[in-house]
């Protein structure tokens, strides 16, 4: 049963004045920012099909009880920079005395952050009112975003998805990836594949490659090396490792050195995960395809 966020009970009306202004939809993902007014308690109950984040950017409370399925309860004020975690499908309830606050509510899907994260993740752990500047800052980045999202390029909303669900395993999960353990996301893959597949890509810069997923070169090369297991170079020269491969009688080796390959083993693993086949097989086959 998924009770909903907005699930409140106040001796004072507070549902009545709770205010939500900027909100911001994505697949597998939902925040908005929401006014609290002067209150004198609050009882909130929570559970839900996905990750939740409850984040204070502005005011406070004189004390705040929380208790969450599995986890002992847990008694500190809400206060600027402070954020709680509830795992997904598991119940929530804060009870908070006196208090008025500006706060963030993310809800993130599992699947999201797993795919972010290129492993199942199941060791996750609540938390209640604790202190972490960087995410911290990255929630202050996506509340400012959802401010403006409507002239916000959809590359760069997805990309800054990514990455905070991967904080956010960070965070609660424990997750730690190595540098070049980056992930695009699967729209983004998708745009830049495309781009890269066009008969002029030969042409494309870093730059314009980046640009259409929304990041950076150096973050672009990481995270495209991450998804598809080869640099944005080695990926765009496949239609010219196909066409040595079907009309000429280089050696593999060959190939592998002229195309900027390591060695004839890593051009073989490569050729064969993006073509399908494996170089032998190709040129048994005849013509190239692109």
């Amino acid at each position: 049963m998924v009770i909903p966020a907005s699930s409140f009970a106040s001796p004072d009306g507070l549902q009545q004045r709770m205010v939500r202004s900027h909100r911001m939809d994505l697949p597998g993902f939902h925040f908005h920012l929401t006014t609290a007014k002067p209150f004198a308690e609050l009882v909130f109950e929570h559970v839900h099909e996905h990750h939740t984040i409850f984040v204070v950017f502005a005011g406070r409370t004189r004390r705040c009880r929380g208790t969450t399925e599995g986890a002992p309860p847990q008694e500190s004020p809400d206060a600027p920079g402070t954020m709680s975690f509830v795992p997904a499908g598991r119940r929530h309830r804060s009870v908070l005395v006196n208090g008025a606050f500006v706060s963030g509510y993310l809800s993130m899907g599992p699947e999201l952050i797993e795919a972010a994260c290129d492993r199942r993740i199941v060791a996750w752990a609540p938390a209640y009112n604790m202190r972490c500047k960087r995410l911290f800052a990255e929630l202050g980045h996506l509340n400012r975003t959802a401010e403006q999202q409507g002239g916000i390029p959809q590359a760069v909303l997805e990309g800054m998805q990514y990455s905070l669900a991967r904080s956010i395993a960070r965070s609660f999960a424990g997750f730690r990836a190595r540098p070049d353990d980056a992930r695009l996301h699967p729209a983004a893959l998708r745009r830049v594949l495309e781009l890269m597949d066009q008969p002029a890509a030969a042409s494309l810069s870093l730059t314009e490659m980046a640009q259409a997923a929304g990041l950076s070169t150096s973050a672009f090369t990481r995270a495209f090396r991450g998804s598809v297991g080869q640099t944005p170079g080695q990926y765009i020269q496949r239609p010219q490792a196909r066409r040595l491969l079907a009309t000429t009688d280089l050696s593999s080796s060959t190939i592998a050195a002229r195309l900027g390959f390591s060695d004839s083993a890593h051009f073989a693993n490569t050729f064969r995960r993006l073509c399908g086949s494996s170089p032998g097989k190709f040129r048994q086959g005849g013509e190239p395809s692109e």
